[in-house]
């Protein structure tokens, strides 16, 4: 028989142990709040295009200021006023010009520290999309109307949720690019009737309704392109169509959509009063030379596709950007403007089918850098 004797104190002592063990065992543990994601985005967009900088991976192209010092593309875009990065999203595999969502994914988690907001457009196929072309991905093609339409909704659910899930939700998901012809040929071709135009609209509020389930925040873009005429027709087919959407994107290219730019804006303003809606101009752009490096044929390469009064060079560049964008300041539904693909340089060797170190560019003389990839006076445009 063992005998358990303690002194008034010990067993005081005890208890008091005892005591202490209970209470930190029925103690709930501190509640860890993970941190909101920050979203970036701005009541006045002023960004550039840079998909073709995703493109190259990890070994881009050097770039440099007007001075010839080396530059961090991002730092020196949000230095120059730039607040938001516009990025295309292809299907199946892209290849330079265009990038791959792991690609720019990497780039948004690098805008994101740049404090750069993000503008996704979806091309909704497997090359370019605008209005000369808009293909469906071939593995869509054969889908029923329903089944591509729920494809579609998934698909961008799918894609945008990635961006949403790193901490980089995109401000703006652009529902396909261009889509004065519709999207998602054939089923989704408009040429001019109604009921045309009610199936691109059930497509593109499917893939708005995607967009909306991954990013609850983000402004859902319908893109359209051509000139003043053009775009106040396709207006009107889509608003009577029922499209789900948050601002227009119209494209605004002199050389292509007419260089009577008040004349452009006041039709914009027109559209935006009848929906109710704002608008940016998605994209634009101006040649700083008419001469080329590569042996890629260059989009812009005569005088005669220029605007009277807007030569190709580098000071006219920048009048082009300032012109734009004040006339479209004078309407109170603008919301933005971009200047797309400002670094689709390239080097002399390359060829516009050459894959190797990213190819050639049909775009090197509209860039904001020179052959040289030294800044230009437009690349340091004032965005007020």
């Amino acid at each position: 028989m063992i005998s358990n004797k303690f002194s008034s104190k010990s067993f005081i002592r005890l208890l008091s142990t005892f005591c202490l063990v209970c209470l930190s065992a029925c103690e709930k543990p501190p509640t860890i709040t993970e941190p909101k994601s920050e979203f970036l985005s701005y009541d006045t967009i002023k960004a550039w295009d840079i998909t073709t900088y995703a493109a190259w991976g990890a070994n881009p192209q050097k770039f440099y200021d007007s001075l010839g010092k080396e530059i961090d593309l991002l730092t020196f875009a949000k230095n120059a006023g730039v607040n938001t990065l516009r990025v295309r999203i292809l299907t199946g595999k892209p290849v330079y010009p265009h990038a791959t969502v792991e690609q720019l994914l990497d780039l948004a988690k690098q805008a994101k520290q740049q404090q750069l907001a993000l503008w996704l457009d979806f091309h909704y196929s497997d090359v370019w999309a605008d209005p000369g072309n808009q293909s469906a991905p071939a593995r869509w093609l054969n889908l029923p109307l329903e089944a591509l339409t729920d494809t579609l909704k998934e698909y961008t659910l799918t894609v945008v949720q990635q961006f949403t899930q790193q901490g980089t939700e995109p401000s703006i998901v652009q529902i396909g690019n261009e889509i004065t012809p519709g999207m998602l040929w054939p089923k989704g071709k408009f040429s001019g009737k109604i009921e045309e135009a009610s199936v691109v609209a059930k497509l593109f509020n499917a893939g708005a309704q995607g967009a909306k389930i991954a990013a609850p925040n983000t402004q859902i873009m319908l893109h359209v392109a051509g000139s003043a005429t053009t775009i106040a027709w396709i207006a009107d087919f889509y608003q009577k169509a029922n499209f789900e959407f948050d601002v227009w994107g119209f494209s605004y290219y002199g050389f292509w959509h007419g260089c009577e730019t008040h004349n452009f804006i006041k039709t914009c303003k027109s559209i935006c009063g009848t929906s109710k809606k704002p608008f940016i101009i998605a994209e634009t752009a101006h040649p700083f030379t008419l001469s080329w490096l590569d042996q890629c044929h260059n989009a812009i390469g005569n005088a005669n596709q220029l605007c009277t009064d807007f030569s190709a060079d580098p000071k006219k560049q920048l009048d082009w950007l300032a012109h734009v964008w004040s006339t479209a300041k004078q309407t109170i539904y603008f919301r933005g403007m971009a200047y797309w693909e400002p670094a689709f340089v390239t080097k002399k060797e390359f060829s516009c089918d050459s894959q190797l170190n990213g190819g050639g560019s049909s775009w090197e003389n509209m860039c904001l850098f020179d052959f040289n990839h030294h800044a230009l006076p437009a690349a340091y445009f004032n965005w007020k």
